[in-house]
């Protein structure tokens, strides 16, 4: 069994090993490239077939379109689910947060202000995508995830289910955008739950 797994925007496939050991610990044999913007992402996820794609946030959101274009299970943590909603809600923030970093690094990334010109927000969306996922989904949210709020995953859990697609919600009390160490054990215990729901 192959899986791919992909880091967070501006990370490295080091600081997912959260991530990646539960796949690898279940029998999945896992490559975690390092990649600089989605649409490498998905060029990567389209050079060998996988049986699994798994990613966190940004990371997560291209695990979710490898699904929808190449057929497989995917399971995302901290997602977001729409990338115009996403940008309009960090760009609300203060000038000199962290959301407003982010903010400023995403319309760099896309070369417009989302009220500007929506559309590479929206064509680089999950939700955009979403009538062509049909393989099961697990989407793991922090409940005080303060760059991507819950609503994405209960957004795209709506859809999913509307669609007839198994998808599993899993929030987690107390964690933010990344897990912190005391989170790993139940992130563990969820993915392999999921993994074993393949079978």
């Amino acid at each position: 069994m192959k899986a791919i797994v992909f880091h967070g925007a501006g990370s490295d496939p080091d600081h997912i090993k959260w991530l990646r050991e539960p796949l690898e610990e279940f029998g999945y044999s896992v490559y975690a490239p390092k990649y600089n913007t989605l649409e490498e992402a998905l060029r990567l996820s389209s050079l060998d077939k996988y049986d699994l794609y798994a990613g966190f946030s940004l990371g997560g959101a291209a695990a979710l379109i490898s699904s929808a274009l190449y057929g497989g299970p995917a399971i995302a943590v901290g997602a977001p689910a729409d990338r115009f909603i996403q940008a309009l809600w960090l760009k609300i923030h203060e000038e000199n947060s962290f959301q407003k970093s982010l903010f400023k690094e995403l319309v760099n990334l896309l070369g417009t202000d989302p009220l500007e010109n929506p559309l590479p927000y929206i064509k680089t969306s999950v939700i955009y995508y979403i009538e062509r996922i049909k393989d099961p989904v697990l989407l793991i949210q922090g409940r005080e995830d303060p760059i991507v709020r819950p609503f994405h995953s209960l957004i795209l859990e709506e859809f999913l289910k509307k669609k007839g697609v198994r998808v599993e919600v899993v929030i987690i009390d107390g964690m933010k955008h990344a897990p912190a160490q005391h989170h790993k054990r139940l992130l563990r215990e969820v993915i392999h739950k999921f993994l074993s729901s393949l079978r």
